[in-house]
């Protein structure tokens, strides 16, 4: 508790008189027009006095919560054996009780797949449906199926073409690298300007 304390003391002070600072320059800072090369010089001035008052404020910040971090690091590293032990065991029995799970559908899918090929008599056709069914139907507390839609294209040509997504990602990569329109159909690649302030 008295590390916690002095570190508040030791924020409090160090932070006195700084937020009313920082208001203050956001104010005049959201209400500062740029209309000439004299006034963008100045703000670019005052960027990076902000700047400064900004990184030594964060360095004081890192001064003051480096013992408390290290004291938490501390902690963490005497507790995460135990709670990485006990995630691992946790994991392994799930992913146990999943493949079992699994196991099941997976049998009653094949069984269910030979009723369907009419490969089975009527006996064990019976059969083999209660089986699939024995096998799907269980409660365990803790425990469910869930169904999960997805694909995969089979046939790319086939599709409709609202589908057909333009890998756009791609495109501005091959722009950026040509620095000008690579002139494929359907693209444009154009320069978007923009100022940059350091």
């Amino acid at each position: 508790m008295d590390l916690i304390r002095q570190t508040q003391e030791l924020a409090t002070e160090a932070t006195a008189g700084a937020k009313a600072e920082a208001v203050e320059i956001a104010a005049a800072a959201g209400g500062y027009l740029v209309q000439t090369e004299d006034q963008a010089s100045i703000a670019i001035a005052t960027v990076r006095d902000i700047k400064a008052k900004r990184k030594a404020l964060e360095a004081k910040r890192a001064s003051i919560l480096g013992p408390m971090s290290q004291a938490v690091d501390e902690i963490k590293a005497l507790f995460n054996p135990a709670i990485k032990a006990l995630e691992q065991a946790e994991k392994d029995l799930k992913g146990e009780v999943v493949q079992w799970g699994e196991d099941r559908i997976s049998d009653a899918d094949t069984l269910l797949e030979a009723v369907g090929r009419g490969e089975l008599g009527e006996i064990e056709t019976k059969a083999a449906l209660v089986e699939a069914r024995e096998l799907t139907t269980f409660e365990i507390p803790g425990y469910h199926v869930q169904a999960r839609w997805t694909g995969e294209v089979t046939d790319a040509e086939a599709l409709p073409r609202e589908y057909l997504v333009p890998d756009e990602v791609a495109l501005r990569k091959l722009t950026q690298k040509a620095k000008q329109d690579p002139g494929i159909p359907g693209w444009r690649g154009f320069a978007k300007r923009t100022g940059v302030v350091k």
